[in-house]
C-alpha cells in the first residue's frame, strides 16, 4: 500500500480477534444480548492455531486512530 501513499506501519503486528464494540454506556440487557448472540454464531476455522492467551481489551475510538489497552488476560496452558 506504500505506492498509494499509505505510510509503512511501525508498529508490530499483534494478531487479534475483534468479537464486538460496545459504545460506552451500552446497557446490562444490550451486553448481555449480544454475548448471546456471540456464543450462538457458528465458527468454522480450516487452519490451526496456537494460543497462548486471551486477552479483553478496551479501545477508544480517537481522531488520530484507537487506542488500546488491556483490561483483563488469561494465561493459556501449553
Amino acid at each position: 500500500l506504500i505506492p498509494l501513499g499509505f505510510a509503512k506501519e511501525t508498529r508490530p503486528f499483534t494478531p487479534h480477534l475483534t468479537l464486538a464494540r460496545l459504545r460506552e454506556g451500552c446497557s446490562p440487557e444490550d451486553r448481555r444480548s449480544l454475548g448471546e448472540q456471540v456464543m450462538k454464531t457458528p465458527v468454522e476455522f480450516n487452519y490451526e492455531l496456537t494460543v497462548n492467551s486471551l486477552n479483553l481489551m478496551k479501545s477508544q475510538l480517537l481522531p488520530g486512530g484507537a487506542v488500546y489497552s488491556r483490561l483483563a488476560e488469561v494465561k493459556l496452558k501449553s
